[in-house]
């Protein structure tokens, strides 16, 4: 009895160091995958500033080829059982996603705002296949206008232009608008890929290496893949109710590695009311998701926010007196 008693605690001993070894080889692999992809981001930025987009001087395409490769993961953990969180299908462009009959075309190579500026409000525009080079600093969206891209149709600022849509300079109330984005390809602007606001719908876009954040959030903000934007990834909403952020992946931002910004991933600036549920939040270099000051009615759920380089969630309220109260960070 002794002996079995003796032989269950050595076994007992055994699996219970090889489970944590387990856990300490792969936090250690999870390690160095990450300083790896902290140095992929800091050669190519070095690169750009360096030579550019000339040629590499090892026969690659220079710092194009680069940043394609910033997606490698060299370590990948199978078998995490996220309880339901994170995406729940595939966010950015869709094929399925289609311009409806009677949309006005708007061709690769036409001027977007003079196309806009010759319809009445409430107009859907369809962005065919190609790529579309704006003439404008921004785009100036009528009220209740909705824009389509044909599967394919990228909006491309060449490091130029400040900025795609904006709902900065609208000369009408947004949230009597109601504006719609979908099925775009957003990048190289100089400031923000999509300044949103009150009212917008913001899905099934993909919105990447922009000049500051990738999009500033609408009401509803769905199914979009926002990533390697030199600041924040989905941010601000500032005074908004009632806003949905769902599934979308929010990766790689504040890739210009320069600032100690805490809204890398997303963060949201006194809202109340918001459903923030499915999204893969990662790989950011800051704070996955962040609320800065008077946030109330918060529902953050079912996300998957990990190998963000600060902490996953962190939340700040106002106290009574008006005054901002320490920082705590989330789980």
């Amino acid at each position: 009895m002794l002996t079995t008693i003796l032989a269950t605690v050595v076994v007992l001993g055994v699996l219970i160091f090889v489970h944590e070894l387990g856990h300490f080889v792969t936090a250690k692999l999870v390690d160095i995958d990450d300083a790896l992809a902290s140095w992929r981001h800091k050669h190519v930025l070095t690169v750009e500033r360096i030579i550019g987009n000339k040629p590499g001087t090892g026969g690659s395409s220079g710092a194009g080829y680069l940043r394609s490769r910033l997606d490698l993961r060299d370590v990948t953990l199978v078998g995490n059982d996220t309880g339901g969180a994170g995406l729940t299908s595939k966010p950015g462009p869709s094929s399925a996603i289609t311009c409806p009959a009677g949309a006005v075309s708007i061709a690769p190579g036409q001027d977007i705002q003079a196309k806009i500026n010759a319809n009445e409000g409430s107009t859907t525009f369809c962005l065919r296949a190609g790529r579309h080079v704006p003439t404008t600093a921004y785009l100036n969206p009528g009220p209740g206008d909705v824009f389509i891209g044909e599967y394919g149709a990228v909006l491309d600022g060449q490091n130029v232009r400040a900025v795609s849509f904006s709902a900065r300079h609208l000369t009408v109330t947004v949230d009597g608008g109601k504006q719609i984005l979908k099925d775009l390809t957003v990048e190289n602007f100089t400031q923000h890929g999509i300044e949103g606001g009150g009212g917008w719908t913001i899905e099934n876009n993909e919105v990447r290496q922009n000049g500051g954040d990738g999009i500033w959030l609408g009401s509803v903000n769905r199914n979009n893949y926002v990533h390697h934007n030199d600041h924040g990834g989905m941010v601000s909403g500032f005074g908004q109710s009632g806003m949905l952020v769902e599934n979308n992946e929010i990766a790689f931002n504040n890739t210009d590695s320069f600032r100690d910004e805490l809204d890398a991933g997303g963060k949201m600036v006194a809202v109340q009311g918001i459903d923030y549920h499915h999204n893969w939040i990662h790989d950011n270099y800051a704070t996955g998701i962040y609320c800065d000051i008077n946030c109330y009615g918060l529902n953050i759920h079912h996300n998957l926010v990990e190998r963000n380089a600060k902490v996953g969630i962190e939340l700040t309220a106002c106290r009574a007196d008006g005054r901002e109260p320490r920082r705590r960070p989330g789980p």
